[in-house]
């Protein structure tokens, strides 16, 4: 009778759980309150969990988007019925619950941006307490955007990232010459999304270096993520308000922390706060890990090196060498708050450049520290050996930079830039009738 007894608690502790899930059917728990359903039963369940395992882990690492309390529940659908780019919610009766039906073939999902604008935005909806099918308001599409374009970047690269995302093109741009404007305007989602356009790519790019600026400067135990979608939800402020409130109030708090000189900021709060979310943003940009390229550096080195002061005598703008700037505070009382602003810029640069260029940049914001209380002729001496040494440096990073892009390009087929890709997702020329005359023709050309 014991013996019987064991075996029926030995079933009911094994057996029971399996027949419960069963009952389920293919309902796989990503989760927390996040599950998936397969509906077709040859699939294999492993990769489907984790492909979107990886998603929450996402928004769970990235955005600081994790389950509360007051989370609802987020069940997606796999129908091979469905077909790709026709992805919808539907009321279900069968789950008595809203569902989003997605295609079959979920890989295909890292190619359509616009399912996972919905997917990322039903996540985010439903951890913060809304229902999925609820799309979040427009002022806020860029938190689903950067989440799911962080997201397949990782996919398509096929490695685990933890904090840090190389944002080629967005790093290209600002080494050009172009601003860095993080604000609702170059963060308003396009009405129409073409996904290989380099619109969506600089605008995908921008939230995700938002969302890592917002992560980085929300203080324990909050989110400025949530609390900007909660000040929207409101309705009480402006969706300009709402973002000033929110990431400008937090940039320059933290901006302040590091002793910013007042002169950084501009007196008006709403510009300020956006100059502050974009000297923050550029540090996310680049790091240590990924520094500025040298030339788009030295650049950024030489208008710290530029030193525009007023003249007393007739109060006209001048110009000047940063090694001038030790005279100069000795003699004019007007440039005596000069060093702690180029003190400041300095150590901005420093945090933009390679690990082996930061010494020098390190030594010279020192130098200005002494001044006043070391001869100024002996200051000047000083900022110019390391300001020559921090050249040579300099060339020496141009001159591997300049024999590595000449080795690359001599390793490339004579053909490269010819070369032709299936379904001409790149625009590349299409196959022409003639090709052995086609090929003879470049290779004359490239021969003249």
């Amino acid at each position: 009778m014991t013996r019987a007894l064991l075996l029926f608690c030995f079933f009911a502790a094994f057996l029971l759980p399996v027949a419960a899930v069963a009952q389920r059917g293919d309902e796989l728990v990503i989760d927390g309150n996040f599950s998936v359903v397969v509906v077709d039963q040859s699939m294999a369940h492993a990769p489907v969990v984790a492909f979107f395992r990886d998603l929450e882990q996402v928004a769970r690492r990235f955005a600081n988007i994790s389950s509360s309390g007051g989370a609802r529940k987020l069940l997606l659908v796999l129908d091979p019925a469905a077909k790709s780019g026709k992805s919808k919610f539907i009321h279900s009766r069968h789950f008595r619950q809203w569902v989003l039906m997605l295609p079959g073939d979920y890989r295909s999902l890292t190619d359509d941006p616009e399912a996972g604008r919905m997917i990322a935005s039903a996540l985010v909806q439903t951890q913060l307490g809304n229902p999925p099918q609820q799309p979040l308001p427009p002022e806020a599409l860029w938190i689903a955007d950067g989440i799911w374009s962080e997201f397949v970047m990782r996919q398509k690269n096929h490695r685990h990232i933890m904090h840090f995302t190389y944002l080629e093109a967005l790093r290209n741009a600002v080494e050009q010459g172009f601003e860095l404007k993080l604000d609702l305007d170059t963060l308003a989602a396009p009405r129409r999304i073409r996904k290989n356009s380099a619109e969506w790519l600089l605008y995908s790019q921008r939230a995700q270096l938002m969302i890592e600026t917002a992560v980085a400067l929300t203080p324990r135990r909050n989110n400025l993520l949530k609390d900007y979608c909660f000040l929207l939800f409101g309705g009480k402020l402006s969706p300009r308000e709402c973002f000033i409130q929110t990431f400008g109030t937090a940039a320059r708090r933290k901006l302040n922390s590091n002793f910013a000189p007042g002169e950084v900021l501009p007196k008006d709060e709403s510009a300020a706060g956006l100059v502050a979310i974009n000297r923050l943003a550029l540090k996310k940009l680049y790091s240590h890990y990924a520094p500025m390229s040298v030339e788009a550096w030295e650049k950024r080195l030489q208008e710290v090196c530029r030193v525009s002061y007023i003249h007393p005598s007739g109060n006209v703008e001048n110009n000047a060498f940063l090694t001038d700037l030790p005279l100069l505070v000795e003699k004019y009382e007007d440039c005596a708050s000069l060093p702690r602003l180029k003190i400041f810029f300095l150590n901005e640069l420093a945090a933009l450049a390679p690990l082996s260029l930061r010494t020098e940049v390190m030594q010279l914001a020192l130098q200005l520290g002494r001044i006043t209380t070391v001869p100024a002729a002996q200051i000047s001496r000083e900022m110019k050996d390391t300001l020559n040494l921090l050249q040579q440096k300099i060339n020496n990073y141009k001159y591997v930079e300049n024999e590595l892009k000449l080795y690359e390009d001599s390793a490339k087929p004579l053909l490269y830039d010819f070369r032709l890709v299936m379904d001409d997702a790149q625009n590349k020329p299409k196959l022409p009738k003639l090709t052995g005359g086609f090929i003879d023709a470049v290779e004359n050309a490239n021969r003249r």
